[in-house]
């Protein structure tokens, strides 16, 4: 995940610092203080930029998720079949060089699972809208049946 401000800003320190901890560690056995420490930032600045480590998470995965190749993830008329491989194919491409997102989606669906953290719930719901979205457009278009 590249956060698009300047390295040096320490929002940008504590995104590309929770990535790491968060996809070593998972969650729960993050540490906000050891991101902190390696993003060198103080908690005053964390809680300027987050309510809580899950508001971290969420930040973290957004930006994740803003990296991702959304083009090849659109059905623009093809059948689902050829858009399924061709998503799963950039998908493949795309996470080679972004391996640390993988434990980080592990840790998001197992937390929207656990149905008591309200910012990861409130992105699942969008993440889910967008899917819905696509498919009921590609139904419309006669490329999904019920």
């Amino acid at each position: 995940m590249k956060p698009s401000l300047a390295a040096d800003e320490p929002l940008a320190r504590l995104l590309l610092a929770a990535e790491s901890e968060l996809a070593q560690k998972g969650f729960h056995a993050a540490s906000l203080n050891d991101i902190l420490k390696a993003a060198e930032v103080s908690k005053g600045s964390f809680y300027h930029h987050f309510e809580d480590k899950e508001a971290l998470f969420v930040a973290v995965i957004r930006a994740g998720l803003a990296d991702l190749p959304a083009e090849p993830l659109r059905l623009h008329g093809k059948d689902l079949r050829a858009a399924l491989t061709q998503s799963a194919e950039h998908l493949m491409a795309w996470s080679l060089g972004h391996a640390s997102f993988i434990p980080l989606c592990e840790t998001f669906y197992a937390l929207q699972g656990e149905g008591r953290w309200p910012k990861v719930q409130a992105l699942w719901a969008e993440a889910e809208a967008l899917v819905v979205e696509e498919l009921t457009q590609a139904q419309a278009r006669g490329l999904v049946r019920d």
